[in-house]
């Protein structure tokens, strides 16, 4: 249950030594911006100017307002008492940029130089000394000038706000004289906007009959409701008359006209049914009006009647024997299909007239939108004239009362005494600049840290070189560089050489099935140390008693002959160009001590990559693992050359050397691509010439130890003391 907790300590941890590493890698530095920082502050602060600050207050009161002294409060609607309050608030902000004009402050240089105490100020240098607002919840104005001179401080805000004091009721009736006479001249162009927008609404009005525009809407709306249920009755009456009259026609071979020819109805009949229209004549005139299609329709029919009636006067009946009806019966299908044909007529017109008054209708609806917009924009210009025209006439008023009335009062609340020196402390500055240069040096760490691509550390050379770490070697310090790269040899008791031990001994815990005989020392790039560690791991095998042979394959840079002092005439070369490989007797070796013999590189060359790639070479080592248990052969860098690649292939493993603080994180990455392209055995990593300042902790210098001087053996002594034997 705790897992969680303990991993975000530990994260947390981790961090913090970074970062504490990165500090002590970057120590000098950092410290040095750090106190550069400190000391500018502490010498500014030094040379700093003691500031005089004089301070001064204003007090500013509203007046009583106009409106109330002459009773309009009430005319003055509750939106421009809002304003009115809204405009008080305000006030003082604008008496604060009016007291920082260019003109306030002209004014005020021109007073301090009559006075003849200092030489007349610069407009730049009182708005850079000048500081005016307002204290918090109060209608009071503290005024702040700062200079080296407090006479000069002191003056400048008391006479600033003396002659504030004195020009603010000059100025205030002034500018409300000006208003006055600004409002006056506009009245008259106003009160003329206000009757040209009426006039226009009142003609509008008057042209298009309009009274109220929603009841038009509503009334048309139902006219056209009425109209269009009248004209669907008379369609479908229209449609049963003609009908019924083309029924008759069938039944009597007769049209209307010629059926009014041939009709022998009495003149009783034809008056009966004159009366009977005449009543409902009288009765629709009641209900309707006289151009209702209805009224119109009787009338109609009324008219046909007469003709019919004084047509049956001057005309003689005829014979009916054509057809076969009774004579009464045959003239009322006459009368009937007349009837038909009047009604019928009747109904036509009723419909025309009908759909003639639902079109007028229709458009009129269509037009009421546009006369409702033209409308409010005639009401909206009107309302907006007349309500400027009533603003003015108030503030006309509020001026008039306000110009013999006194304006906003302002008052001198505290004059500004002499200032006392004000001056940066050290304790200040100090911690000013303390906390300035801490984070420059932070930038400074940073900077440098992204600058720097060199892996630094042995938990960075990791995360590159996946490989498993068979051995972390100590970075030799100056003396003990200048006393041997041999410690192992020289210093068996040193820290140094039990590290070399280490090694070896992972080299026996591996977990392979074969323990590797023949091993290649290479590294990414030069100057990492692969030909030292070669060489001390040679000497630490040599302790344990295994025969070793050491052979120095970097052709092109030897370096074996140098660590072990010896002559380089003969070696490797000799052996490939001679091919001296079946001759033990006449190989070159060197023996430096028990168990332990090394073959130099020899003569140099500047392409040793044929005689290293040749079959020789490869049956050179073959041959000599039967007589060493060991043979180590130091190969030249990974990046440099494609020597590396052509030993690997006789060599049981590699051990790849990295050096933290001198290996670039790109060539360590080039060297790690070479390896897993060219699928060669290795080993793992030895990490060398690790600085315990760039690590979190360190164990070699807490056990083990010993560095006497006493049982310091000489280099050149003990060399030769083993080549002696």
């Amino acid at each position: 249950m705790n897992q969680p907790s303990n991993n975000i300590q530990y994260s947390e941890h981790a961090d913090f030594s970074q970062y504490w590493l990165m500090l002590k890698r970057r120590g000098i530095p950092a410290g040095l911006t750090f106190l550069a920082v400190l000391s500018i502050a502490l010498l500014q602060a030094f040379q700093e100017k003691p500031i005089y600050e004089a301070i001064g207050q204003l007090k500013f009161e509203e007046s009583q307002r106009s409106s109330k002294l002459i009773g309009l409060d009430s005319a003055v609607d509750e939106e421009s008492k809002q304003q009115s309050s809204l405009r008080w608030q305000r006030s003082l902000d604008t008496e604060i940029l009016s007291m920082k004009s260019p003109v306030q402050l002209n004014m005020l240089s021109s007073i301090i130089e009559s006075q003849g105490l200092f030489s007349r100020p610069s407009i730049e240098k009182m708005k850079s000394g000048l500081e005016i607002s307002q204290l918090a919840d109060t209608n009071v104005v503290q005024i702040r000038f700062k200079s080296y001179n407090p006479n000069f401080s002191k003056e400048i805000v008391n006479q600033l706000m003396q002659q504030y004091v004195e020009n603010k009721p000059k100025s205030k009736q002034a500018s409300t004289h000006s208003a006055i006479s600004f409002i006056e001249k506009q009245l008259p162009q106003v009160k003329q906007r206000v009757n040209t927008a009426e006039t226009a609404l009142r003609k509008f009005k008057e042209t298009y009959q309009i009274t109220d525009l929603e009841i038009a809407k509503s009334a048309n709306a139902t006219n056209l409701s009425q109209l269009q249920t009248l004209l669907d009755e008379i369609d479908r009456e229209l449609v049963e008359v003609q009908t019924q009259q083309l029924k008759l026609q069938n039944m009597l071979s007769l049209n209307p006209k010629q059926a009014l020819i041939g009709i022998s109805t009495s003149h009783t009949s034809i008056s009966t049914s004159l009366e009977e229209i005449d009543k409902q004549i009288a009765e629709a005139k009641s209900n309707y009006q006289q151009d209702h299609p209805f009224v119109l329709e009787l009338l109609e029919r009324q008219s046909q009647l007469n003709l019919l009636l004084s047509q049956k006067i001057d005309q003689s009946t005829q014979s009916n024997a054509q057809l076969n009806f009774v004579p009464n019966q045959k003239d009322d299908l006459r009368s009937q299909l007349i009837q038909l044909d009047i009604k019928r007529n009747g109904l036509s017109q009723q419909q025309l007239k009908l759909r003639q008054q639902l079109s007028r209708y229709r458009q009129q609806a269509k037009n009421l939108p546009q006369l409702e917009q033209r409308q409010k924009e005639l009401e909206r210009t009107a309302k907006a004239s007349t309500s400027t025209y009533q603003n003015l006439l108030v503030q006309i008023q509020e001026l008039k009362v306000t110009e013999n009335q006194s304006p906003l009062t302002v008052s001198v609340l505290e004059s500004a005494d002499a200032p006392s020196p004000s001056k940066t402390t050290y304790i200040s500055a100090s911690m000013r600049g303390g906390l300035a240069g801490i984070l420059l040096a932070a930038g400074v760490v940073y900077v440098l840290e992204r600058i720097d691509r060199k892996l630094k550390s042995k938990d960075e050379i990791r995360q590159v070189y996946p490989y498993r770490v068979l051995g972390e070697i100590p970075l030799f310090s100056e003396s003990e560089s200048e006393l041997s790269k041999l410690p192992t040899l020289l210093n068996p008791s040193s820290h140094f050489s039990e590290a070399y031990r280490m090694l070896q001994a992972s080299l026996k815990f591996l977990g392979l099935e074969q323990s590797p005989r023949i091993l290649m020392i290479t590294s990414a790039i030069a100057q990492e140390g692969k030909s030292t560690t070669c060489a001390n791991l040679a000497v630490s095998l040599a302790e344990m008693n295994h025969r070793v042979l050491l052979i120095d394959a970097d052709i092109r840079l030897a370096s074996q002959h140098h660590i072990w002092e010896l002559r380089n005439q003969e070696g490797l070369t000799h052996i490939l160009l001679n091919k001296h490989i079946e001759e033990h007797q006449a190989l070159p070796t060197h023996q430096v001590m028990d168990n332990l013999e090394v073959i130099t590189a020899g003569r140099i060359s500047s392409n040793p990559l044929p005689m290293l790639e040749s079959e020789q070479f490869a049956s050179f080592v073959q041959m000599q693992i039967n007589k060493y248990d060991y043979i180590l052969i130091d190969a030249p860098p990974l990046v440099s050359v494609a020597d590396p690649l052509v030993i690997g292939k006789v060599v049981d493993g590699i051990l790849l050397v990295a050096r933290p603080g001198h290996l670039e994180r790109e060539y360590a990455q080039k060297a790690h691509e070479l390896l897993t392209h060219s699928s060669l055995a290795i080993l793992g990593t030895i990490i060398n010439g690790i600085i315990e300042t760039n690590e979190p902790y360190s164990y070699y210098s807490h056990y083990g130890r010993y560095t006497s001087q006493d049982e310091t053996i000489s280099k050149n002594g003990l060399i030769k003391e083993v080549i002696v034997r």
